[in-house]
């Protein structure tokens, strides 16, 4: 099973707090769900609240990891403001296309040194076998 991205954020408290809210809130809608079909409509009334709250934690949960993604990304865009050589870009659309620039140059570069070290050596060992 792949890991979530979402979790790979949080500290191993944080995820074990978030999973004991989760089987508190699924603990509490089977539970509403196998007593509000034999109950009165002041039992369903109780109920509510519960609901009410499982939902705001679950509202407050996501809204937590969200700050939290959107957080990682713009440290990771701000780092990669920092290292790009030439770029005069401070949104993050440009320097996203900065930087896929400078790794295609980099990935051409690299490519024609491979080439140019292969061709040398071939020439280095033709050589020495002539002679």
């Amino acid at each position: 099973m792949q890991p979530n991205p979402m979790q790979e954020q949080l500290d191993p408290t944080q995820q074990q707090q978030l999973q004991q809210q989760l089987d508190a809130a699924a603990a509490t809608m089977s539970t509403s769900s196998s007593s509000s079909s034999s109950s009165s409509p002041a039992d369903a009334a109780r109920l509510t609240p519960k609901a009410d709250e499982w939902v705001k934690q679950r509202r407050d949960s996501h809204k937590e990891v969200e700050r939290r993604r959107h957080e990682v990304i713009k440290t990771g865009i701000a780092e990669l403001a920092k290292i790009m050589p030439n770029c005069s870009d401070r949104n993050k659309g440009g320097i996203l296309h900065c930087a896929v620039q400078y790794i295609q140059q980099l990935k051409e570069a690299e490519q024609r040194n491979a080439e140019r070290w292969t061709f040398d050596k071939m020439l280095g060992d033709h050589h020495w076998k002539t002679t």
